[in-house]
């Protein structure tokens, strides 16, 4: 088994404003690497998402519930990726709000 860098994120809300964009940012490109080979997470929590803030990178874990995409299928990335890993919520309009 390999060790990966990185920290999970389970402390991700006592993080400053700005490190959790940039955290938010290194992640939504490391889930679309992962999408564009086919492969969906399937247990969405931030306790499998590793930060390796030195190479601003982002590192799934815990591939027991991973899917494959049917046929290929690419996923698009939409801000709700952020809400279902618990990186972001919806206020009363269903707006995604990452304060």
């Amino acid at each position: 088994m390999e060790k990966l860098p990185g920290v999970p994120l389970v402390d991700y809300w006592t993080y400053d404003p700005e490190k959790r964009e940039k955290i938010r940012c290194a992640f939504r490109e490391s889930l679309m690497e992962l999408y564009s080979v086919g492969i969906r997470p399937g247990d969405t929590h931030r306790g499998n998402v590793l930060y390796d803030e030195k190479e601003n990178k982002c590192w799934f874990i815990d591939y027991e519930d991973f899917y494959k995409m049917r046929n290929g299928l690419r996923r698009k990335f939409r801000d709700g990726e952020y809400v279902m890993w618990n990186m972001a919520f919806y206020n009363a309009d269903q707006e995604v709000v990452f304060r």
